[in-house]
C-alpha cells in the first residue's frame, strides 16, 4: 500500500512537472525597446514661432522716429530717430514694442548680445561720441512673459551731449526668449 501511494505520489508529481513545462514550451516574452529623439532645432523651432513682436508700436514722438516690424521675420524690429532737438537738455524719445509669447510655456526675456559702446550687462548703448545713449525696460533684468501673454519693450533714446557734427551711427541688442519648465 506504501508502495502504491508512492508511485501514484511519483506518478502526480511526473504530471505536475511535465504541465509546467508544457506550459513553459508554449509561453513567449515580449520585449519593447524604446528610444526618443528630438533634435534641438525641431525643439526650438515651435517655441521660436511662438514668441514675437506683434505689429503695436508706440512713438513717443511720431514726427522725429520711425519704427517697424520685418514682415518676413516677426522676431525682428527696428527704428531710426532723426528728430533729437539738441537745444534741449535730455531730449528722449521712447520707442514700444509689444512681445507676444504664443507658447504654451512661460517664457523669460534678456539681453543677449550687444554691439560696441554698450554695456554687457544691461545693453545700454552709448553712442561713440557720447552723444546719445539708448536704454531697454529689461536692462539687467530678465522679467517672465506668461503663456499668452505679451510684453512692452521700450527703448529710450536720450541726446546727452550736444553733438558737434552729424551723427548716422547703427547699433544692435538682441533678446533671447526661453522656454521656462
Amino acid at each position: 500500500m506504501k508502495k502504491k501511494k508512492t508511485v501514484l505520489l511519483g506518478f502526480l508529481l511526473t504530471a505536475l512537472l511535465g504541465i509546467g513545462v508544457g506550459y513553459a514550451a508554449v509561453s513567449d516574452v515580449l520585449d519593447v525597446t524604446g528610444k526618443v529623439e528630438i533634435t534641438e532645432q525641431a525643439a526650438t523651432g515651435q517655441f521660436d514661432t511662438d514668441v514675437y513682436f506683434l505689429d503695436t508700436i508706440t512713438i513717443s514722438k511720431p514726427s522725429a522716429a520711425t519704427a517697424s516690424i520685418n514682415t518676413n521675420d516677426k522676431d525682428k524690429a527696428s527704428f531710426t530717430v532723426n528728430g533729437l532737438d539738441p537745444t534741449v537738455d535730455n531730449d528722449q524719445i521712447t520707442i514700444t514694442y509689444t512681445i507676444k509669447n504664443d507658447s504654451a510655456r512661460d517664457a523669460q526675456i534678456a539681453v543677449k548680445f550687444r554691439t560696441n559702446y554698450a554695456d554687457a550687462t544691461t545693453g545700454k548703448y552709448v553712442s561713440a561720441n557720447n552723444c546719445f545713449e539708448v536704454t531697454n525696460s529689461i536692462g539687467a533684468d530678465t522679467p517672465t512673459i506668461v503663456a499668452g501673454g505679451t510684453y512692452e519693450l521700450t527703448f529710450t533714446v536720450t541726446l546727452t551731449n550736444t553733438p558737434t557734427q552729424a551723427i548716422d551711427e547703427s547699433f544692435i541688442i538682441e533678446f533671447e526668449a526661453t522656454a521656462l519648465a
